[in-house]
């Protein structure tokens, strides 16, 4: 299991440890979470960036299949 890096780490995995708790499978939501994570390393993003627009960019920016951009919003609204 990687690790989260981005600035965003320390709330990524207690996301992901708070929705085991409460029963919901982990793996997919990890996978989702992690694309996310190395988007915002990669963009050396932090919280004054976190605006519509930069979710607007996230979207352009994935190159992988529209599934994964799905995943990943599905992932951080939950």
């Amino acid at each position: 299991m990687k690790r989260f890096e981005s600035f965003m780490a320390r709330e990524l995995e207690r996301y992901v440890a708070y929705r085991k708790h409460l029963g919901y499978a982990k793996d997919g939501l990890r996978t989702s979470l992690s694309a996310f994570d190395r988007y915002l390393k990669d963009q050396n993003a932090d919280w004054d960036v976190m605006q519509p627009s930069f979710f607007l960019q996230l979207r352009a920016n994935i190159k992988n299949h529209p599934n994964t951009v799905n995943g990943i919003f599905s992932a951080i609204r939950s």
